[in-house]
């Protein structure tokens, strides 16, 4: 009997990678850094503060600037912005008999 499933959010259940580049793109523009899109494109999936470090963000910016992004995503989220990889009609199914858990790096 299965009882309980788990589940990579990211790149399984939606694919939030646009909206993380996107909000990443904003934040740090506001701080007037200069970065190549490419190279952050790379990094992306990776922690964000390793992010943050590798595009040679001053460290004492990076807990702000990490406050920053996530404001930024939740809103492109809350927007609709985010895209699902999948219909998630059978997760809110299968949530009504055993539990589901939902895994991220973040």
């Amino acid at each position: 009997m299965i009882k309980l499933l788990l589940f990579d959010f990211d790149g399984t259940i939606s694919d939030a990678k646009r909206i993380a580049f996107k909000s990443l793109v904003q934040t740090l523009d506001d701080y007037e850094y200069s970065f190549e899109k490419e190279k952050l494109l790379k990094l992306l999936g990776t922690k964000m503060h390793l992010i943050l470090k590798e595009l040679k963000v001053d460290p004492k910016k990076i807990q702000k600037i990490r406050k920053i992004f996530y404001k930024y995503f939740r809103r492109k989220a809350r927007n609709g912005e985010i895209k699902l990889c999948i219909s998630i009609e059978p997760l809110k199914e299968l949530s009504k008999k055993i539990p589901l858990i939902v895994i991220s790096n973040s």
